[in-house]
């Protein structure tokens, strides 16, 4: 797969982060750079869910369920890059 699908539908958060630790980590293997994109999604949600959480007039989804989710799909990967390092 091509780095660009990698990054296909991330937002300019995510994308900026994806680049930033592929570069920093030099990650080609395709298992690394689709942990890597799972890990940039859940940031850029978790930075966006947190912007509506801080707004008090914002109203639509749960924005704090959306920020769990989020949070706990980043931590899972986390720990497969962990345990896959030791």
């Amino acid at each position: 797969m091509k780095i660009g699908q990698y990054k296909q539908g991330l937002g300019e958060t995510g994308i900026k982060m994806f680049d930033n630790l592929r570069e920093k980590h030099q990650l080609k293997d395709d298992k690394d750079l689709l942990l890597l994109r799972i890990v940039a999604e859940s940031w850029e949600t978790m930075v966006s869910t947190r912007e509506i959480i801080n707004d008090p007039n914002s109203e639509g989804p749960k924005p704090h369920t959306m920020n769990r989710d989020a949070t706990r799909q980043l931590m899972s990967v986390l720990k497969q890059v962990w345990w896959r390092m030791n």
